[in-house]
């Protein structure tokens, strides 16, 4: 396995957990939905993988938007994150032309989960959803600068 599989599974793995432990059912199903994309990614299931990753961050995306009780606070941060990994990744799976643009826009839900995670509320709702979708943002992002040298 590389790095990037590693740290992908180990990242799901511990957003997976957060959720049981907080016991968030949309975000456990949503989490758990991410594990078992990144799971048949190593595996080598590639359009399989890609679908079910993109549709599990996509519906993370509509949670955000459209979930009924969660703090305005981490709606937003949700809704950011989510937004610019699904663009990102299917950017990256069509090797489309601004790619590079979305690779470098990665710096924007990395800074999003910082700042939400050390504010003073905190996240009350989807940290374990957030904490995978910003590892993969991470290691987009790391990748780009990465291959400037």
């Amino acid at each position: 396995m590389m790095v990037k599989e590693i740290i992908m599974l180990i990242a799901a793995v511990v957003g997976l957990a957060i959720s049981l432990r907080k016991m968030q059912v949309p975000c456990t199903i949503i989490s758990s939905g991410m594990l078992a994309g990144i799971a048949l990614w190593i595996l080598g299931v590639d359009t399989i993988e890609t679908s079910f990753y993109f549709g599990f961050v996509f519906l993370a995306f509509l949670m955000s938007v459209f979930g009924q009780g969660i703090p305005a606070n981490n709606r937003a941060a949700l809704a950011i994150i989510s937004l610019f990994v699904f663009l990102a990744e299917v950017a990256l799976f069509m090797e489309w032309s601004f790619e590079v643009y979305l690779r470098y826009g990665m710096i924007i839900p990395i800074i999003v989960y910082i700042v939400r995670l050390n504010s003073r509320q905190g996240f009350k709702f989807g940290l374990g959803c957030a904490t995978i979708m910003t590892v993969d943002a991470a290691y987009i992002f790391i990748d780009s600068i990465v291959k400037l040298f």
